[in-house]
């Protein structure tokens, strides 16, 4: 008693007919390129001077860095990315994030965003350092700045 038996045959297993999207319905999706061409030059330049000492990867979602402990139910701060993170090759933990950022960090909700994420990563114990496409970003300029963050 209590239990529900229901035959195989009494169960439909036809899949559904699905409604074709009409052409103003219908999306559609192309793929790109994972960086633009200001963040390819310098992930190039992050490449060439410190490939030897750590794993360089870019587009990093701030939840594979940021485990977050406090008992609020969202953590959709977590979903946002950083352009550029060094990773200690033996631990893969992270050492540096970085962003290189160009004239759109100047408006308003970017710059919420931008301090939003600063005070994540401060929170989380992880450096972040923060270049701009306007200016020419040497090699030795940015190996120089990144150094000085992680040496604090």
């Amino acid at each position: 008693m209590g239990f529900c038996s229901i035959e195989d045959d009494e169960i439909d297993l036809k899949p559904k007919q699905v409604q074709k999207q009409t052409p103003k319905q219908a999306r559609s999706y192309k793929s790109k390129s994972g960086m633009s061409g200001a963040e390819q030059g310098f992930y190039k330049k992050l490449v060439s001077i410190f490939s030897e000492q750590y794993n360089v990867q870019f587009q990093v979602p701030l939840s594979s860095v940021i485990k977050k402990e406090s008992s609020e139910r969202f953590q959709n701060e977590l979903y946002r990315t950083i352009d550029f993170a060094l990773f200690d090759k033996d631990t893969f933990e992270p050492v540096i994030l970085i962003e290189l950022n160009d004239k759109s960090h100047l408006e308003g909700r970017r710059q919420y965003r931008d301090i939003k994420v600063k005070e994540i990563c401060e929170q989380a114990g992880l450096k972040i350092v923060t270049f701009w496409t306007h200016y020419e970003n040497k090699p030795e300029y940015i190996k120089k700045r990144v150094n000085e963050y992680i040496n604090k």
